[in-house]
């Protein structure tokens, strides 16, 4: 099935509704009163006040005709849900507030990449990432 508006219409909503849920995506949406898609190819974004983080959206578009039937808690681990996508990495695992892990795809379709694992730390102050870094730790912590 083609990407149109409304799946982009669908995710921006399933974001904004399930907050406690797609927490890593919930800041790009602060203001967002409503998101419309009137046809495949137009989306309308509608906020109460400017957010400059609209500007730098990075939020991978989930396809309505699969994910409309998966529950936002879900999220929590990443079972059970469809993952549709054609990048280098796919998902691997999530730690709510500590990290989200991805592996290598090794049927990308531009060629296997040579790391085999990514991992995107997530802080909850500018002091723990700090500690991290003097400590030489990669911030690698898979409990």
């Amino acid at each position: 099935m083609p990407l149109t508006a409304h799946d982009i219409a669908f995710t921006y909503n399933y974001i904004i509704d399930n907050s406690a849920y797609t927490w890593a995506y919930t800041q790009y949406f602060d203001h967002v009163k409503q998101v419309e898609a009137p046809d495949d190819t137009t989306l309308v974004i509608t906020s109460d006040r400017p957010n400059a983080g609209m500007l730098a959206l990075y939020v991978p578009i989930l396809p309505e005709h699969l994910w409309s039937k998966i529950p936002a808690k879900s999220l929590d681990t990443l079972k059970n849900v469809p993952t549709v996508g054609s990048g280098p990495f796919m998902f691997d695992q999530v730690k709510k507030s500590r990290y989200v892990s991805m592996k290598a795809n090794k049927k990308y379709f531009g060629g296997a990449p040579t790391i085999d694992e990514l991992y995107f730390m997530i802080y909850q102050s500018a002091d723990g990432l700090v500690e991290d870094y003097k400590a030489g730790q990669p911030g690698r912590r898979r409990s």
